[in-house]
């Protein structure tokens, strides 16, 4: 689990640098101002799959919260907005659009089921979303 969560963080502050880095300023990227930078995370913390997605959940969360102790990414705090998708379809559908949409997030973390990402796949294409899945 520690070294799927690493793969994981590792992966995203890849991709955030690479992001930052094509598009030059923070005025470009949805989710990105200049002091912070917006992560929505979709995983079920109330379902059948909760026993995983909460200590995902609170690993994200310290993980970040030490990326941020340590002067965030590129000097840009990292807020990341968790998202319960209670391993279900619309569940997933409702937290992508509000993640998306609301929240204005600059990328997102998802750990849904094949049916989760299926269902997303047609959005997450059409709005240009980064998503990392683990």
């Amino acid at each position: 689990m520690k070294r799927l969560s690493t793969v994981l963080f590792t992966l995203l502050l890849i991709c955030l640098l690479c992001a930052g880095a094509r598009l030059g300023y923070a005025g470009e990227a949805r989710g990105v101002t200049d002091d912070t930078i917006k992560i929505g995370f979709i995983l079920d913390q109330t379902g059948p799959a909760a026993p995983i997605g909460i200590p995902v959940a609170n690993a994200t969360r310290t993980y970040f919260q030490n990326i941020n102790d340590h002067g965030g990414i590129n000097g840009r705090k990292v807020k990341i907005i968790l998202e319960d998708d209670h391993y279900s379809i619309p569940g997933a559908i409702a937290a992508f659009k509000k993640l998306i949409f609301r929240d204005a997030a600059l990328s997102i973390l998802f750990t849904g089921g094949t049916g989760q990402t299926f269902a997303l796949m047609n959005q997450i294409e059409k709005n240009k979303v980064p998503v990392i899945y683990p």
